[in-house]
């Protein structure tokens, strides 16, 4: 926006200066209409009319390159950014999806240990249970030993 309003403000110096030269250009006209001066000073004034001439439109096209110079560098420094922006947007996603990659693989990890761990307990379990019904069978055999010798 600032490159914008100095090339508005640069057209708007051109326009003044374009206005400078008319009436410049108009008090030259004047100058050599006019009878008061000797042939010689009318001559004199005209080259200097027409030398502010030079200098003010040599002036405004300096100036209004420079506008465009620096225009055209800021464009340059925008797409320079744009690009490094996209570039930056493109890595942090890749960075994301490792990240969750890894993720995934942790809860993989941790899914197959909660399986074995699992796993482990209940085979003791089935152990434990399997120890009692022996020893509830050896305690059943005993009774009806016991009852049996009795009788």
């Amino acid at each position: 926006r600032t490159l914008e309003t100095g090339l508005e403000e640069s057209r708007n110096t051109i326009d003044t200066l374009t206005n400078a030269t008319t009436a410049l250009e108009i008090t030259l006209a004047d100058l050599q209409v006019s009878q008061k001066s000797t042939h010689q000073r009318r001559g004199e004034e005209r080259n200097r009319a027409e030398e502010a001439v030079v200098k003010v439109r040599a002036d405004a096209e300096k100036s209004c390159r420079r506008w465009e110079d620096a225009y055209e560098e800021l464009m340059l420094q925008h797409a320079t950014i744009k690009t490094e922006l996209e570039k930056a947007r493109a890595q942090k996603i890749v960075r994301e999806e490792e990240e969750m990659i890894r993720a995934k693989e942790r809860d993989s990890k941790r899914l197959s240990d909660d399986r074995e761990k699992i796993n482990r307990e209940r085979e003791e379990a089935q152990k434990e249970m399997e120890e009692e019904r022996r020893e509830k069978k050896c305690i059943s055999e005993r009774k009806i030993e016991g009852e049996k010798d009795r009788e």
